[in-house]
């Protein structure tokens, strides 16, 4: 079985609760990222988000993606 890829919309990754300022100064600084606004709805659950060219970065606490069912981790 192959798989051709004709885009990734997003990457979903796990951070620490509270780092968010960690986050940003790395993904701007160094990587030199965007950062993007979240929707309304999920402002209160921390986290940020960022993009590159098309693709969108989303940074969530780890506590928030394992209730979702999303156990990833970097």
């Amino acid at each position: 079985m192959s798989f051709n890829f004709k885009s990734i919309d997003h990457f979903q990754l796990a951070s620490p609760k509270n780092t968010e300022e960690i986050a940003r100064k790395f993904f701007t600084n160094v990587l030199k990222f965007q950062e993007i606004d979240k929707p309304e709805t999920l402002k209160s659950n921390g986290g940020v988000w960022f993009k590159s060219g098309s693709i969108q970065y989303i940074l969530e606490p780890k506590i928030i993606l394992f209730q979702q069912g999303k156990p990833i981790q970097l």
